[in-house]
């Protein structure tokens, strides 16, 4: 996986898995990332975490410049991915749909510097033929995939765990 990550709703949701009053070195290494620009959103995934107004959506919330707005080239490559899966189209009318709009910001920004593209980090697993997940957008794109459990895996992290 690139350094450079998108990450989908479901991934911001698995921290659920890792509260941070147990795993804080977790959370205040997720922080840094995003800081550093390294781990981004769209808008529209702190739309659907909204959708549960819990502990997620507030740290989410305070994570400003983690979550990035829709621009005219992600405009186009998400109408670009709409028309390669029709059904991603119908789920947006239908209200917060993030999963397009996270593939077309890495999309961008893998199109912008092919020598660091973008990952998706989603905790969806690849389906058959036709299915819309995030995994199977992904590879109709040439974009790779992980879990929050690769991207500590590839940035080397270790947690050390003291009573």
């Amino acid at each position: 996986m690139a350094s450079l990550r998108c990450v989908d709703t479901c991934s911001f949701i698995a921290l659920r898995h890792y509260p941070r009053d147990l795993f804080d070195p977790l959370w205040n290494f997720m922080e840094e990332l995003m800081a550093e620009g390294r781990l981004v959103a769209p808008h529209e995934v702190l739309r659907e975490l909204s959708k549960q107004d819990d502990e997620i959506y507030k740290w989410a919330k305070s994570q400003k410049s983690a979550f990035i707005n829709l621009d005219s080239d992600q405009g186009a490559v998400l109408n670009e991915i709409l028309g390669a899966f029709p059904a991603l189209a119908a789920a947006m009318k239908a209200g917060p749909h993030a999963d397009p709009v996270v593939v077309s910001l890495a999309l961008v920004r893998s199109r912008r510097d092919p020598n660091n593209p973008c990952a998706v980090v989603t905790e969806e697993k690849l389906r058959g033929e036709g299915s819309h997940k995030v995994p199977n957008v992904c590879k109709r794109f040439g974009l790779k995939t992980g879990t929050l459990l690769d991207v500590l895996r590839e940035e080397g992290v270790k947690f050390e765990f003291r009573k």
